[in-house]
């Protein structure tokens, strides 16, 4: 069975209305306290530090933070059947080439419309 999560902010000891300076601060003495190379062999303190990072990557940005507020744990971590794009990227260079080669396709076929209608255009007048 899946272990229970401590809710955030009683992994950071703020309120649940607590500012975003107050949650900062929180998560900075935790990280200090905690970080592991401050302790090197307590595997305690490398769990306690990243319970603290994850509970600070959550409530420290607003949407996921909402979201968070709204449906708890299940609103910010997708497990399987899910999937969290907010961590999904193109590489630079794939999301270039893609709208490069979008935009070329889309104003090459823009192009032939406009001098197929330029050429109808002046065949009418040449009719009439």
């Amino acid at each position: 069975m899946a272990e229970q999560k401590r809710d955030y902010y009683e992994v950071l000891g703020v309120p649940k209305d607590a500012s975003a300076d107050q949650i900062k601060s929180a998560y900075r003495k935790l990280a200090m306290k905690w970080h592991p190379d401050r302790n090197p062999d307590n595997p305690e303190a490398k769990a306690k530090f990243q319970e603290a990072s994850e509970a600070y990557e959550v409530l420290s940005n607003p949407e996921k933070r909402q979201r968070y507020d709204q449906f708890g744990h299940q609103g910010v971590n997708f497990g399987p059947g899910g999937f969290d794009f907010s961590r999904a990227r193109l590489s630079t260079v794939a999301s270039t080439s893609l709208m490069t080669s979008f935009a070329a396709n889309f104003t090459r076929s823009s192009r032939s419309r406009t001098v197929r209608l330029r050429k109808l255009s002046k065949s009418a007048i040449a009719r009439a």
